[in-house]
């Protein structure tokens, strides 16, 4: 997928192949998401639409720096599961959400201003 940190893409495929040995498949849905796009989803959000799950303000979000993807399953709990088994995060609340780093590092990540993060995670490898 455009936009997805190298490190993300092998986890999708990964995550791909996992899913397919069990049995299971999925879409997805979401991968990189510009600064725009996460500003778009932020408003709808704020506008009451229920189709969006309440996103990250622009540029806090693990999407906005190619490091997290969504995908729907028709069993989105064994999907869920099998994603941490192979060390994927979850977000709770958010059960479509996967990403590659984890939560105490992302935290950590946010301290720093949106162009500070994109260039430390262009430098990881």
């Amino acid at each position: 997928m455009n936009g997805l940190h190298p490190i993300t893409v092998v986890a999708l495929r990964t995550f791909r192949l996992e899913a397919s040995r069990s049995g299971l498949s999925f879409h997805v849905t979401s991968g990189f998401r510009s600064l725009s796009r996460q500003r778009s989803l932020y408003a709808r959000w704020l506008r009451g639409d229920p189709r969006v799950i309440a996103p990250a303000l622009p540029g806090r979000s693990t999407h906005n720096y190619g490091l997290a993807f969504d995908v729907v399953s028709d069993d989105q709990v064994a999907l869920l599961a099998l994603g941490r088994s192979i060390g994927l995060e979850t977000i709770a609340g958010d059960p479509v959400h996967f990403q590659v780093v984890s939560k105490a590092d992302w935290q950590a990540l946010l301290q720093y201003p949106p162009a500070t993060i994109a260039a430390i995670v262009r430098n990881v490898r």
